[in-house]
């Protein structure tokens, strides 16, 4: 028996760590310091944002979509979410 983790979790997993980057990349690149505590908080605003991404994009797909048709939804969201964060006032 395998101990792979389920592929939805992978993505859940890396949604989340790709949109703190993008949090932590924007603080950074505005002077802001990158504390424990604002990690905290980078880390909560992440899964939030990746909560919403995996719903808006469930709620878009047709309802006959394959799971990698809904995978590779959720995965542009996300690019195009850390890109317009990570550029934004520019």
């Amino acid at each position: 028996m395998s101990s792979q983790p389920d592929p939805l979790l992978k993505v859940k997993i890396w949604a989340v760590q790709s949109i703190s980057f993008a949090i932590c990349f924007r603080a950074d690149t505005t002077g802001k310091p990158i504390t424990s505590e604002f990690l905290g908080g980078a880390n909560k605003e992440a899964e939030a944002a990746a909560r919403d991404i995996w719903n808006e994009a469930i709620a878009e797909a047709d309802p006959k979509a394959s799971g990698q048709v809904i995978t590779l939804k959720i995965v542009q969201k996300v690019f195009d979410w850390c890109s317009s964060h990570m550029n934004q006032g520019k």
